[in-house]
């Protein structure tokens, strides 16, 4: 079996999960466990997240044991509703490009 290269049409972007750096969400994530990390010593690259991570994230947040900003929020509960639309499962991962 060989790898094939294959052209890239089309990349769509959502919306900025966190701001890279300096982000408890992106800290909670991380600390997880289920965090595939493939970024440069820059920091950019992508990242990839368990959904069930997110939604925990969420979860911890509402019971106050996750402190985390607004936009973090607002913006974590829109990323949760998208992907259960598209039919996530707690066990898919979720990847990001931090640029």
């Amino acid at each position: 079996m060989s790898i094939r290269a294959h052209r890239v049409k089309k990349i769509e972007y959502g919306d900025i999960l966190f701001k890279s750096g300096c982000s408890k969400l992106q800290k909670f994530l991380e600390d997880s466990g289920n965090f595939n990390d493939q970024t440069n010593h820059d920091g950019g690259g992508m990242i990839e997240f368990q959904f069930s991570d997110l939604k925990l994230a969420l979860e911890e947040f509402e019971a106050g044991t996750l402190e985390l900003d607004e936009d973090e929020v607002k913006t974590l509960k829109r990323e949760i509703e998208v992907l259960t639309k598209e039919n996530y499962t707690d066990d898919c991962f979720v990847q990001y490009d931090l640029f």
